[in-house]
């Protein structure tokens, strides 16, 4: 079993467009880095954008989720490009407001949660 002291630390800037691990049942998709901040008591913080999840009624973009360092470093595959374009921090705006939590499981995972409750208010 491979410790966490061997996994890769990734050098996380706003704007990188990466893949990452995806469930068989989503579309390709990319995730973008929207903010990176330390938080008091939770630590590193990667905010991201993901450009399509599988829902009832289609495919749709997730704005922002909140995860950890830890668990997107586990996640991404590879880095395909720094987008220069000034990121939509709307989402994340409105999570700092709620006091929001952190997602700490996989990208794809929160994409499950994400789906679900999507779903649940159609």
């Amino acid at each position: 079993m491979a410790s966490d002291a061997n996994q890769q630390k990734h050098d996380f800037v706003p704007g990188q467009v990466w893949t990452f691990r995806l469930d068989a049942s989503e579309p390709v998709a990319t995730l973008t880095l929207l903010k990176v901040e330390t938080i008091q008591k939770i630590g590193d913080v990667v905010h991201i954008s993901v450009s399509a999840v599988r829902v009832r009624d289609g495919v749709t973009r997730i704005g922002h989720l909140p995860m950890s360092r830890a668990a997107l470093d586990k996640s991404v595959l590879e880095l395909v490009k720094t987008d220069t374009a000034r990121a939509d921090l709307g989402g994340y705006e409105q999570w700092k407001r709620a006091k929001g939590g952190v997602f700490t499981t996989s990208v794809s995972e929160a994409m499950s949660f994400v789906r679900q409750a999507i779903e649940g208010q159609r």
